[in-house]
């Protein structure tokens, strides 16, 4: 628990010195990593271009934090393109509260991140890609996301919730949508 606190108040201490008025938002899982320069490159390219919504690359890795493959956004993301599927890290992104206005993860047991960044872009255009990657995503062997039926069963619930499809549209767009849009992306990992 300690270990937690620490991390968030060096979060904090970081928003404070480089967003003042805390007009960003981080997001910091605590089984993921940062690059000691993430917040400050991060802020820099989205208050460098007025961009209200960002992430960054990131880095898949193991329980030992040994990368072995970097997953690379799109320069830009809309709310349409998004419906597809979400490859976006909840730690890479910041978000301007200023301009965006406080806005919080959806009533979710999973997908919520996906679903707040949905949030968000019915009031941007886009959500913007920093071309680097500046933290990595620890994969853990038996977590919940990595059984997919179980996934596909949150993506489907935040498709109806957050998206208000009807339930036999938000299963139609996940096996029609998701599912291969999700499949091609595990691919091009091996390929």
């Amino acid at each position: 628990m300690s270990l937690l606190i620490i991390r968030f108040n060096l979060v904090k201490n970081l928003v404070e010195k480089f967003a003042p008025a805390a007009l960003t938002r981080p997001f910091h899982d605590f089984d993921d990593w940062w690059y000691p320069t993430k917040l400050e490159e991060q802020l820099k390219f989205m208050q460098g271009n007025g961009y209200e919504l960002t992430c960054t690359w990131y880095e898949d890795a193991n329980e030992k934090l040994e990368s072995y493959y970097t997953m690379k956004q799109a320069p830009r993301q809309s709310y349409k393109s998004m419906i597809a599927g979400c490859n976006i890290g909840t730690p890479g992104v910041l978000f301007d509260t200023k301009r965006v206005g406080k806005k919080y993860m959806p009533p979710l047991r999973r997908a919520e991140d996906w679903g707040l960044w949905m949030n968000i872009l019915k009031d941007v255009d886009y959500i913007y890609t920093y071309p680097k990657a500046l933290w990595k995503y620890r994969h853990i062997s038996g977590s919940e996301t990595s059984n997919k039926w179980v996934m596909l069963k949150a993506v489907v619930e935040m498709y109806h919730t957050v998206l208000k499809m009807n339930v036999i549209k938000a299963w139609l767009t996940g096996i029609f949508i998701f599912l291969p849009n999700n499949i091609i992306k595990k691919l091009r990992k091996y390929i």
